[in-house]
C-alpha cells in the first residue's frame, strides 16, 4: 500500500478488492460465540483420527461498481454472504477489519450457522 497516497492516484476508484482471512477467536472465552461454534464443529466433524474441522475462511471483496461485501465458508462447502454494505459508506481503502469482525460475528448469530 502506498502511505501517503499520490496526487494522481487520489480520484482514482479502486475497481476490484479481494482479501482472504481465517477467523477465530483470539483468545478462549466461554462466553464467545466462535468458540461455542468451534467446539461443535470439531465434534461433527471430527473423524477417529481425532482431526480438526477445517478453519472458517472469510473474503472481504468489492466488484466496481458493486458494493463491499463479506462471504463466509463456515464448514469447507461454499461460501455464503455474510452482509453487504455501499461502496461510499467507506473511505478508498475500504472498510477496516472491525466492521468484517462485525459482518462474520452477525453472521454467526443470526443462525447461519450450518
Amino acid at each position: 500500500r502506498l502511505d501517503p497516497l499520490p496526487l494522481e492516484l487520489d480520484s482514482c476508484s479502486t475497481v476490484y478488492h479481494l482479501t482472504p482471512m481465517v477467523a477465530a477467536p483470539a483468545q478462549p472465552d466461554p462466553s464467545n460465540i466462535f468458540d461455542d461454534y468451534e467446539r461443535e464443529r470439531n465434534e461433527k466433524l471430527s473423524s477417529p483420527r481425532d482431526e480438526k474441522a477445517p478453519p472458517i475462511k472469510v473474503v472481504s471483496i468489492r466488484r466496481y461498481p458493486r458494493d463491499w461485501e463479506v462471504y463466509v465458508d463456515a464448514d469447507g462447502n461454499g461460501f455464503e454472504l455474510a452482509q453487504k454494505t455501499p461502496a461510499f459508506k467507506f473511505p478508498k481503502k475500504g472498510p477496516g477489519m472491525e466492521w468484517i469482525a462485525t459482518a462474520v460475528k452477525n453472521f454467526f448469530q443470526d443462525g447461519t450457522i450450518p
